[in-house]
């Protein structure tokens, strides 16, 4: 089952952009990841924030390649289908919500901290 494309590289370049993606947003996946286990182990807002940062570049990064293909296909380029790249565009989107969620809970988690600190000072 073969969707060539390869006369003008399509799904060559498509794979690797979909692959491109996949390995930024797998890494801002784990990122994400180390902060939400660090919450259990006190983690420094510093690092927590750290990695938050480094974890929104990669996103971004993955988006900025991801919207080139977009563009691209709009722009009248033969693309191709595949499975792959709608495997890239959901990791990201799971990444970017992923990213939403633990910037959240390191908001809260950083609040309840604080009032128990208060708490433990009165």
């Amino acid at each position: 089952m073969s969707n060539t494309n390869d006369e003008n590289g399509g799904l060559d370049k498509l794979t690797s952009v979909s692959m491109e993606i996949i390995m930024h947003a797998g890494t801002a996946q784990s990122l994400l990841m180390q902060v939400v286990k660090g919450l259990s182990n006190n983690i420094e807002e510093a690092d927590a924030r750290a990695k938050l940062d480094e974890a929104k570049q990669s996103i971004s990064y993955a988006h900025s390649t991801q919207t080139d293909i977009i563009q691209a296909a709009v722009g009248g380029e033969d693309i191709g289908y595949s499975l792959l790249f709608n495997h890239a565009q959901d990791t990201l989107m799971m990444a970017q919500a992923e990213h939403v969620f633990v910037t959240a809970m390191l908001d809260v988690y950083l609040n309840l901290v604080t009032r128990i600190e208060k708490l433990e000072n009165r």
